[in-house]
């Protein structure tokens, strides 16, 4: 990859890491076990709002948006823990 394209890369991640308000704190909270198995069950639920559709009709929104908001407040919401549980432990690889 040229130098030119890395840095752009980088620069896109940069943005998305802003837009999601990554900090180093936010970070350290998104690496909690709390964070990261709230996440995975986020997924069957956005599953069953968007199934739902064919039961609520447009009332389906209502529980896709719960769980979007939900997925964007999660890095915010647990406690910092340390990161020696095995949930931190790939996210704190790097530094």
């Amino acid at each position: 990859m040229a130098v030119s394209s890395k840095r752009s890369v980088i620069r896109a991640l940069a943005k998305v890491a802003a837009a999601f308000r990554m900090t180093d704190e936010a970070w350290r909270r998104h690496a909690n076990p709390w964070s990261v198995w709230t996440r995975f069950a986020a997924i069957p639920a956005m599953i069953l709002a968007v199934w739902s559709r064919d039961w609520i009709g447009w009332w389906s929104l209502v529980p896709i948006a719960v769980v979007i908001v939900w997925l964007w407040l999660n890095p915010q919401v647990p406690p910092r823990r340390g990161v020696e549980r095995l949930a931190g432990s790939p996210c704190s690889a790097g530094g």
